[in-house]
């Protein structure tokens, strides 16, 4: 599940950088691959609650997302993907935003010195903070091989 996560938001990443653009189709992908692996995993342990948090997650990030997009700049397909970021790790899609913003931080201050304000892509930060937010999980002594 994780290599598909991953793959999907690299996908969307190199998309974002070169057309400022994202296709939506890879949303509807990365959510059916983490039901399908919930699914399983469900079948297997008989444990509902990865599944209620697992979607809680997704659904608060699309909302707060959601209320971001209308009151700034942001756009929908870093709301889509946002969620997916949430729904695929669960409470640890927290942290993975946390650290897209943090890395985020310095390019938009730089923007702002420049006085150089542009759309500017956001998803190669939600991937970057995927990454830290598994390695997180790792030095929290979560192992992740399962996923993949």
């Amino acid at each position: 599940m994780v290599a598909v996560e991953l793959l999907i938001l690299l996908i969307a990443s190199i998309c974002d950088i070169h057309t400022r653009t994202v296709p939506l189709s890879l949303t509807p992908v990365a959510i059916g691959a983490t039901t399908f692996y919930l699914l399983f995993e469900y079948m297997q342990t008989g444990n509902t609650a990865s599944i209620f948090v697992s979607f809680g997650c997704g659904i608060g990030i699309l909302t707060f997302f959601y209320i971001s997009m209308k009151l700034t700049k942001i756009g929908g397909a870093d709301c889509l993907i946002a969620s997916t970021i949430g729904f695929s790790l669960g409470c640890y899609g927290l942290w993975a935003l946390l650290f897209a913003f943090l890395l985020n931080l310095p390019y938009v201050a730089a923007l702002k010195v420049q006085k150089n304000e542009h759309e500017y892509p956001f998803v190669p930060f939600l991937t970057a903070g995927y990454i830290g937010a598994l390695i997180f999980m790792c030095q929290q002594g979560i192992s992740f091989a399962w996923l993949f």
